[in-house]
C-alpha cells in the first residue's frame, strides 16, 4: 500500500540523487580543467619569463585564493556569532514579554490550572534541555575557537 504523496517523495529523491551524481561529475571535470589550465599557464610563463617566475606567479595566484577563502571563512564565522547572540537575546526577552505572560495566564484560565501544570512542567523540562544543550555546545565552540 502506497501512502499519499509517496510518489512525489520518490521522484524528489531520485532527482536529488541524479543531481548529486552529475554535480560530482561536473566537479571532477572542473578540477581536471583547472589543472590543465594551470599547466598551460605554467608552460607559457616558463617560455616567456623562465621557470622561477612561472613558479612564483602560480604560487602567488594560489596564495591569493587561500587569502580570499580565509577572509570568507572568518566573515562567515563572525556573522554566525552575531546571529547566535541575537537569537539568545530574543529568546530571553520573549519570556519577559507581557503578552506572552498574559497568553499563558489566559490558557491557564481556559483549560484550568490543574490541566496546565503538567504541560507547563513538561515545557519547562524541554526548555531546560534545549538551554543546557546550547550552553554545552557554546562551551565546546569556545574551546575549539581558542585552540584555533
Amino acid at each position: 500500500m502506497q501512502f499519499p504523496g509517496w510518489t512525489e517523495v520518490k521522484l524528489r529523491l531520485d532527482a536529488g540523487r541524479k543531481t548529486l551524481i552529475w554535480g560530482i561529475v561536473a566537479m571532477g571535470a572542473a578540477v581536471v580543467a583547472v589543472g590543465l589550465l594551470c599547466a598551460a599557464l605554467f608552460i607559457w610563463i616558463d617560455e616567456h619569463f623562465g621557470p622561477i617566475w612561472a613558479c612564483l606567479a602560480l604560487a602567488g595566484a594560489f596564495l591569493l585564493v587561500v587569502l580570499i577563502a580565509t577572509v570568507a571563512i572568518v566573515s562567515i564565522r563572525r556573522r554566525q556569532a552575531r546571529i547566535l547572540a541575537v537569537r539568545k537575546q530574543s529568546a530571553a526577552t520573549l519570556l519577559r514579554d507581557p503578552t506572552v505572560l498574559a497568553l499563558a495566564l489566559q490558557v491557564g484560565r481556559t483549560l484550568g490550572f490543574k490541566r496546565v501544570i503538567p504541560v507547563a512542567l513538561l515545557g519547562a523540562f524541554l526548555v531546560g534541555m534545549v538551554l543546557s544543550r546550547s550552553a554545552s555546545r557554546d562551551a565546546g565552540d569556545s574551546q575549539s575557537d581558542s585552540q584555533d
